[in-house]
């Protein structure tokens, strides 16, 4: 502008404070700006994260439900034998009992009926023993499960945690940019 505009009279002089201001405008919108898209991209992250939790946990159910089915037949299964031993041990008891000293040899058991008792009741306590495994196996996805359940918990607060403090420092850079870019005097 030349000495004696006419302009130069029309618009009084500016304050600093005011330049400050006018600078101010520019840099709150950018860091308003940053600020909603570092909130986008992290509810993106959050979300993400969510997905892959409910599959992690449907796999898991799925897998628990598999282990349960088959520990019901197997509990199914160790009930009848319990009853087949039991029923073999009454037919023992009463064949005993039937028995007197006045028996004669032909009326005692067979060796073919002891040993069919005796496998009866061994599978029995195959089953009794199978029934004891399957418990302590519930105890053992219980706690699996719980485990499981906590990793997961710590590991979608961790990378919560880890997404905002990136996107923290994202967001900060970029103020500080657009704010340098912002304070920086234009083409004097």
């Amino acid at each position: 502008m030349a000495c004696g505009d006419p302009t130069d009279l029309a618009s009084p002089p500016r304050s600093a404070a005011e330049a400050v201001n006018d600078a101010a405008g520019p840099i709150r919108i950018a860091a308003e700006r940053a600020a909603q898209k570092a909130g986008e991209h992290s509810m993106d992250e959050i979300l993400a994260l969510e997905q892959e939790l409910e599959k992690a946990r449907d796999r898991a159910v799925n897998e628990l439900e598999a282990v349960e089915r088959r520990l019901a037949e197997a509990e199914r299964r160790a009930r009848e034998a319990d009853e087949r031993a039991a029923a073999a041990e009454a037919a023992l008891q009463a064949a005993r009992k039937s028995t007197g000293p006045a028996t004669a040899p032909a009326e005692l058991p067979s060796r073919k009926a002891i040993e069919a008792e005796a496998k009866k009741a061994r599978l029995a306590a195959e089953d009794r023993a199978r029934t004891a495994a399957a418990e302590w196996l519930r105890g053992q996805l219980a706690e699996a499960r719980r485990v499981a359940d906590e990793r997961l918990a710590g590991e979608l607060e961790r990378a919560t945690r880890a997404t905002e403090e990136r996107v923290r420092r994202e967001t900060e850079e970029r103020l500080r940019s657009e704010a340098e870019s912002a304070n920086k005097p234009r083409g004097l």
